[in-house]
């Protein structure tokens, strides 16, 4: 957690840079340093019992990588208000029943970042993706196992739910109730 007493010391496009002085155990003090992210959304898409699966190139990553869509939250913008966005830029669906699955403090140690996963239930193509120049993107309507089998994300907090999820069906059940129906 990043202290009341840190200042400020870089404003980046993702992340901030706060510092401040940290008293130690032998009385000295040492400059602390952490970041802050901006926060980021993940979305469940689904219809008709199928999880939409991303498989995208970005610039900065030499393999195809699986994943669900989302971005980040810009400054101002409503992690919901992300999430619509998000889903319609990257794949051209939207939908009009949305539920919080779970809102993740993800990072380590020095990284402050929230990450917001919702669910986008019984989507419907409403436009032309759109994704940023930086993205090339094919999707995929896979069953909810096929998607958990699929999902190569770095291991992270949603990760691992999502093996939880994959090996222990009672919580894939839950995932499953809280992905495609209203809780």
């Amino acid at each position: 957690m990043i202290p009341r007493k840190a200042r400020k010391v870089f404003n980046g496009v993702l992340f901030d840079v706060y510092q401040w002085d940290q008293r130690m155990f032998d009385r000295s003090y040492a400059v602390f340093e952490r970041l802050r992210r901006l926060p980021t959304v993940q979305i469940f898409a689904t219809r008709k019992n199928k999880v939409l699966l991303l498989k995208e190139m970005q610039p900065g990553f030499n393999a195809l990588r699986i994943s669900m869509p989302g971005g980040k939250v810009e400054r101002g913008e409503d992690p919901l208000q992300a999430a619509k966005r998000e889903l319609l830029e990257e794949t051209g669906f939207s939908s009009k029943d949305w539920g919080l699955v779970k809102a993740y403090a993800s990072g380590r140690h020095k990284i402050e970042w929230p990450v917001y996963l919702y669910s986008a239930r019984n989507c419907v193509k409403t436009a032309d993706p759109h994704p940023d120049p930086g993205e090339r993107i094919d999707i995929e309507w896979v069953s909810l196992k096929r998607f958990l089998d699929g999902f190569t994300e770095n291991a992270n907090d949603m990760m691992m739910d999502m093996l939880h999820a994959k090996y222990d069906k009672k919580k894939r059940i839950d995932l499953a109730r809280k992905i495609f129906c209203n809780p």
